[in-house]
Formats: structure tokens, sequence, C-alpha cells
């Protein structure tokens, strides 16, 4: 069906205007984690120790025991006078991660996805600019986003996706109050580091084009070119086309596209990208079931 342009604009003013009423109504995310209290001192020896069983627990964050027992270790570590960097960035793609595959219950997916979110954030405020801006003037870091620098490219990106998944589970008013927001901040990761993780950022506009509807920034070219590029630059890296089939494929009924992402993944070998390897193996999994379950 066709619209005239003053039937979209009215479509478009009404969906500003939804989208200012039920943000009223929205969830707001509070980090708890900027303000807690640290430890007592741990040895130099016993933190060493620490480090290395977190670093063995983490290459098999596949299995559920051993991720938790991840966390448990690095959370003591966070809870260290400066505790390194990485250790915090790890911390929150950690619970990305066990939301992402690992948990069930969507009330405990939004937890996780809130404390990733906390835990990037915190990674944040190693750079001093960011610190000032986030803990004095308590400006979020979407209105910082000038005072990013490479360093901080990969804890803005999990601050945002794992915001974004949290603001997801709570509902479409608190969805649309961050969805712009996290789109700025991955806008800046575009800029800072635009092939993280093998793609991030293709995967994320992607997604989010292939979302949105079109009178608000969506565009089915914008998602197939993006994902393009993931599957172009890294076709090694299974999520690239797990999203492809579930996101684009899907909106387009494209059958003939969707089998043959699911089919890259599952004939795939996921141990080309060792660093990846538990990611790998559960998007292995995750395009047999899409496959076994349905076609567009």
């Amino acid at each position: 069906m066709k619209h005239t342009r003053a039937t979209l604009l009215f479509i478009f003013r009404l969906y500003t205007c939804f989208a200012f009423i039920v943000s009223g109504c929205s969830t707001s995310h509070v980090n708890l984690i900027l303000s807690q209290d640290l430890d007592p001192l741990i040895g130099k020896k016993d933190l060493l120790k620490m480090h290395k069983e977190s670093a063995s627990l983490w290459h098999s964050r596949n299995k559920r025991e051993d991720l938790d027992a991840f966390i448990a270790l690095e959370v003591k570590i966070a809870k260290q006078p400066s505790p390194p960097r990485e250790d915090i960035i790890r911390l929150a793609r950690a619970h990305h991660f066990l939301a992402e595959y690992l948990e069930s219950s969507e009330e405990e997916k939004a937890k996780h996805f809130a404390l990733g979110s906390d835990y990037a954030e915190k990674a944040l405020i190693y750079n001093a600019k960011l610190k000032e801006k986030i803990l004095v003037e308590k400006l979020p870091p979407e209105q910082a986003l000038n005072e990013c620098k490479h360093q901080d490219a990969e804890a803005l990106y999990w601050y945002a996706i794992n915001l974004e998944q949290w603001a997801e589970k709570q509902g479409l008013s608190t969805l649309l109050k961050y969805k712009e927001r996290v789109k700025k901040m991955i806008d800046r990761v575009a800029e800072l580091s635009p092939e993280l993780h093998h793609g991030a950022v293709y995967r994320y506009y992607g997604i989010y084009y292939a979302q949105a509807p079109g009178f608000a920034n969506g565009d089915t070219k914008k998602s197939k070119t993006s994902f393009d590029n993931a599957v172009g630059k890294y076709p090694e890296f299974f999520a690239n086309h797990v999203l492809y089939a579930e996101h684009y494929a899907t909106k387009m009924d494209d059958q003939a596209l969707f089998k043959k992402q699911l089919t890259i993944v599952i004939n795939g070998n996921p141990k080309l990208l060792k660093e990846y390897l538990p990611e790998q193996t559960l998007e292995q999994e995750k395009a047999k079931r899409l496959l076994e379950r349905k076609t567009p």
C-alpha cells in the first residue's frame, strides 16, 4: 500500500509522540557498581593465583559452572584497589555471555545484562576525562562520547550492547528510551574500532536496520549491506551468519539465504578461532536449532 508524504509524516509524528509518552513510564538503570565498597587488600601471590585460575575458567566459559566460578573470582578482583581494566571489561563480557547463551530465565537475563553494563561503565572511567564526566558531572556515557579514545572502544561496546539488551527486557517504553542512545555509542565505536570482535559493529547495524520500522530509520538495504560486510570480512565468525539468517533473512522471508547462512555455520569448524571457541560452539548449536525449527 502506498502512503502520501502527508500520511507518512503523520505516522512519524504519531510514533514520536508515542515514544515520548512511553518514555515517561520507562525504567531507568542505576549503576551501583561505581559506588560499591572495596574489599581488604589481597596479597600479590594470592592475586596472581586468582588471575591464573580465572584465565583457565574463561577458556571453558560455555560451561555454566565454569563461567559462574569465573565471575565469582573476577568480582573479588574487581573489588580490589585499581584492578586491571581488562578484568573489568571481561566481567562485562562474561555477564553478557551468560545472559545471551546460558541463562533461560528472562528475569535473570535482565539482571546479567544490567551487571554487564555496570562493569563496562566501570571500565570506561579508567579514562580520566570520562571519569570526570561520569562520576563528577553525572553525565551518562553517551553524553561524553568525544572523550572516548581507541582504548575505550571495547568497554563502550559492551556498555552499549548490555544496556540495550537490558532495556529490551524491561519493555517497549524502556527500549525506546535507550535505543537511540545506544546507537550513538555504537556509532562512536565504529569510529574508534570498526573491526572490533570480528565485525561486532556490522552485526549491530545489521540488526538495528532490520528491526526498526521504515519511518524510524529502518532500512533493509542498509541491514543487508551491514551483514554482507560482516560475513564478507569475517566469514569464519559464526555469529555473523546466524544473525544474518535470524534477523535479515527472516524479515525478508528469504528461505534460500536463511538456509545458506545457517548451513555455513553448521558445516564450519569452530576451532578455527580458538579465542572464541565457546561462542563458536554455542552459535553452531543455535544454527542447528534454528534450521531444524523453521524456515522463514
